[in-house]
This record gives C-alpha cells, structure tokens and sequence, in this order.
C-alpha cells in the first residue's frame, strides 16, 4: 500500500467512525477531505446527509445548506438532499426577509431559479420534491420588484456565501443544463426572426465599374 492510498484509508476509517459515533465535529472536518480523496459515493453521501441533518436540527442553516448540496452533487436525485436544501434555502429567506436589498435577492433568483429548471426541465423529479422551492422562487421574484437597491445589507455576506457555494460545486451535467437554460432565449428569437423572415440579410458589396476611380 502506497501512501496515497494509506493516507485515504484513513480518511474512511474516520469518516466510518465519525457517522458510527455522530461525531460532529469530527465528521465537519473530515467530510470535505472525503470529497478530495474521492472515497466511496456510498459513504460520502451517508456522511454528507447525517451532518446537513445535524446542521438542520441544530438550526445552522446555512451550514445544512452547503452540506444538503455536497449530498445531492454526489446523487443528483435524492429527495432528501433535495428537500432539505429548499426547505433550508426558505428558513434563511423568512429569517431575512426584512433586510434583503435587490442585490441580494438577484443572487438568490439566479441559483434557486436554476435547481428548479434543472429538477423540472433537465432532471426532472416528482412535483412535490421541488414544492418548497417553487414556492420560494416565487416570492423572491415578487419581493425583487418592491426592493431596495442597496451596497450591503444584514444579509449580504450570507446571501453570497450560499451562492457561492451552490455555483462552485455545479457538476458537469448542470454546468451543461445551465448553459442550455442561459441560451435558450437567444436561440428561440433565432428561431422567430428565421421564421418570420425578419432576420438581417448580410449586404452585397457593390462591384465598383472599371475604370472608376479608388
């Protein structure tokens, strides 16, 4: 055995430890050197949902969030990662409702808006799975029209911390979904002007007459 894999032995010996014992803060120290050493998907994803719960419970929300996500990056389908992350991302809304500028709310918009197209378009899963967050965007989309535009709010570093971590840790599959949703209204207007013969034609270059001077 080389020191490479001793190394990541350890590592899932101590992940194994950490979720047999509910060692917290053992499991918050040695879950992200799991996502490094690549141990198994298995694990990682038992280790990632058992600490998002503590979190949750213990009402570290936006640690359940980061840890709701590390879950669901590793099975893109598991309503539990899924349910959690919305039903997290609506707590830190309600709890800052009062203080969100525009700016902020623009970056929650951005990365809820892009789960929902991705679990209702891209990878679609049950309604109810997704609920909390339609729900959510929603009433962020009409909260951004009333407002205030503003450089920093309470909750500014939070709101950019969780997008952060949610734009970070897109995987491929999203990464491609997310360029398709991004492109899709430039494609469709495309599509309209071919169609409805509206589109630009490139000009003819007029041929200048021999002779004529440059």
């Amino acid at each position: 055995m080389n020191t490479s894999e001793y190394k990541k032995q350890i590592v899932i010996e101590n992940v194994k430890k950490g979720i047999e014992t509910k060692n917290w803060h053992q499991l918050s120290g040695i879950m992200p050197v799991a996502d490094k050493y690549n141990i198994s998907k298995i694990l990682r994803l038992k280790g990632w949902k058992l600490l998002a719960s503590h979190y949750k419970d213990t009402r570290k929300y936006i640690d359940a969030i980061v840890a709701f996500n590390k879950a669901r990056q590793i099975k893109l389908i598991d309503n539990e990662a899924i349910q959690g992350l919305f039903n997290s991302l609506t707590v830190i809304y309600d709890e800052y409702q009062n203080d969100f500028s525009r700016e902020d709310l623009v970056l929650l918009d951005n990365q809820i808006g892009r789960l929902i197209s991705f679990y209702t378009i891209h990878l679609p899963v049950e309604r109810s799975i997704v609920d909390d967050g339609i729900k959510l965007l929603s009433r962020i989309q009409s909260h951004l029209h009333s407002a205030p535009s503003k450089i920093e709010t309470p909750a500014t570093h939070k709101i950019e911390y969780i997008f952060n971590a949610l734009y970070s840790d897109m995987t491929t599959t999203e990464i491609q979904a997310e360029f398709a949703r991004i492109m899709a209204p430039y494609f469709r207007e495309r599509m309209e002007k071919e169609e409805s013969g509206d589109e630009e034609k490139p000009k003819k270059k007029k041929k200048k007459k021999r002779g004529s001077k440059k």
